[in-house]
Order: structure tokens, then sequence, then C-alpha cells
């Protein structure tokens, strides 16, 4: 794969993933077009009993609700300063979401990225929050 083969798009803010105990619901996603997605979720500090997981919703319309069997990760309670990582490959619905249960404690969260991969087109382009550069075998010199 290489970095033409991906499209990335920000799920949620740095804002909303601020410690706190309610849930997060990450936007929604169309996979129409794509193979694979990967939801990566950087946590920070997760307070001592805290219950927090992290679920893949999806459904035939903007407004996933249904939950994708397997799909819950836990987030205990050590987990600091660690990456989560869910990845679903062929979802079976068109749209998606990432979903972040936090109860009784306080949970941080950094900013949850989707990168969706085996794009059915060359080129996709990223998210309208996402800017970045490209560049295919760079020489070595001054930036």
């Amino acid at each position: 794969m290489s970095v033409v083969d991906m499209k990335v798009v920000q799920a949620t803010t740095v804002t909303a993933g601020a410690a706190g105990s309610s849930a997060i619901n990450g936007a929604t996603v169309d996979m129409s077009g794509f193979e694979e997605i990967a939801i990566i979720v950087p946590v920070g500090i997760v307070v001592n009993g805290a219950v927090t997981s992290i679920k893949w919703q999806e459904g035939d319309t903007t407004s996933p609700t249904t939950d994708v069997v397997g799909t819950n990760i836990t987030i205990a309670d050590t987990d600091d300063d660690t990456t989560k990582i869910l990845r679903i490959v062929k979802p079976q619905k068109r749209y998606g979401r990432v979903v972040v249960s936090r109860a009784t404690q306080n949970a941080t969260l950094g900013a949850i990225t989707y990168v969706l991969t085996g794009p059915r087109t060359l080129r996709p382009a990223d998210g309208s929050t996402v800017v970045g550069e490209l560049h295919i075998s760079p020489a070595a010199g001054t930036a």
C-alpha cells in the first residue's frame, strides 16, 4: 500500500476527547469504494476505575447505529499513553462511525482518525479537515 492508496479522515477532535465520562460519537464515514478502515484511537490519561471502550457502528444511512459484533475494545485504566487500533475489513454496510463509551471516571483521548484503504479508484481525496503533502521518492536535502 502506498499513500496514494489511502484516504485519511478526522473522526473526532482533540476537544471532543478532553477528560470526561460521557460517550463520544465519531463522524460518520462513507465506506463506498474502500475495502478496509483502520480506526486509530490515541489514549491519554485514564483515571483509575474508568470504564472505557471502543466499538464500531454501521448502517445504510448517514446515521449508523447498529453495533458490529466483536468490535468492542476495552481501554483499561492502566492504558495511559497508548494507541488502540480497530480494523474493519470488507464492511457490510456503506456508512460507519466509531463510538467511545466512557463511564464512571474520566478518560482522555486524542483526535481519532480513520484511515481508509483499498480504494477502487486511485488517489482518493482526504477529509476536509486533513491537510498533508505527498512526496514520491524525494531527494535528500534541506526541507
